[in-house]
Order: C-alpha cells, then structure tokens, then sequence
C-alpha cells in the first residue's frame, strides 16, 4: 500500500516537476553620465551603479513570462506592473546555466516628488523625465552593464526530494538496525 500511495504522489508531481524552472535576472548598470539637463534633486550625485531584476515563469522571454520586475533610480521605483515591454534571449553556458543573450525593456513614466514623466528603458539604461523644481528635461546614461541568469528551484523539486527521503530513510535506517542485530 505504502508503495502505491508514493507511486501516485510522483506521479501528481511529474507535470509540475516537468515545467521549465522560473529564472531571475539581475542587471546592474554602471558608468552613468548626465547627456543633458540637471540633477535631479532626489540626487546628490549620479549613482555609480543601477540594478534592475527580473523574474521570470521560465526562458520564453516574453513581457507575458514576467512575474515581478524591479527598478529603483532616485526617488523613483518601477515595478512588473509599470513594465510596457520586455523581450529576452537566452543560451546555454558552459558550467550548465544560461546567459543573456538580447535583453529590451521599457518602464512606463512615473511622476516623483522631484520628477514628472520619469522613465526607464535599456540599453544603454536611460533615466529620463522633468525636473519639477526647473521644469527642464533630463536624460540620464548607463553604457555598461552586466546581467547574471538564476534558476529559481520550485518549490515542487523540493517537495519530491523530500517525499523521497521521507520514504526512503526509515526503510533504510530499518534495514541497517535489522543488520546490526543479525551480526550480535
């Protein structure tokens, strides 16, 4: 009966076990200069680095496989739903992960505090918008990023590998105490 009953939890679990695993993709940006317009006042200085991440259901790269999404630049935040477009291509590494291979996105505009229209689209990263204390336009630049691609495990693979040594290690840890006492 034992053997019956895990035989139908594998089975329930192989559809989900069998989907493509969610990716994260996290961008960070650097080298960002000012191309025209002031700084903003949310900004003492340009910061010398921008991370942007991105989770995905699994590889189609496809604004509909984006799960959350994330992009903070002065006082202004993006997120999944603020995303217009996503589009990304990925291939196989050497060391058995994956790379990025094209990556677009755009954010729609948000009103701050400090900025009217601000807006986020790579590549390059531009920040761009009205500053509302000078009512001039800005565009900020980021010329070099680097992206790195997780596999995020499902929770499912963990619930497997935990069925099996739930059924597993006392038939194990049996065998090993019927053997201790058969050698006393």
């Amino acid at each position: 009966m034992h053997r019956l009953s895990f035989a139908l939890i594998i089975v329930g679990f192989l559809p989900v076990a069998a989907r493509a695993a969610p990716l994260r993709v996290d961008i960070t940006y650097i080298d960002g200069h000012i191309v025209s317009g002031p700084l903003t006042p949310d900004l003492d200085e340009l910061p010398s680095s921008v991370f942007a991440s991105f989770t995905l259901a699994g590889p189609g790269g496809t604004l509909a496989d984006v799960i959350e999404s994330s992009l903070v630049f002065g006082d202004g935040a993006w997120s999944a739903d603020d995303l217009e477009s996503f589009s990304a291509s990925f291939l196989p590494t050497d060391a058995g992960g994956l790379a990025v291979t094209s990556l677009t996105y755009s954010y729609r505009a948000i009103d701050t505090p400090t900025t009217n229209g601000k807006l986020a689209a790579n590549f390059p990263l531009e920040i761009m918008g009205i500053d509302v204390a000078s009512g001039l336009p800005f565009l900020y630049q980021y010329d070099t990023s680097s992206q790195t691609v997780t596999e995020i495990p499902e929770p499912s693979s963990v619930v497997l590998a935990a069925l099996g040594l739930g059924f597993f290690l006392p038939r194990a840890l049996r065998r090993t105490k019927r053997g201790v006492k058969q050698c006393a």
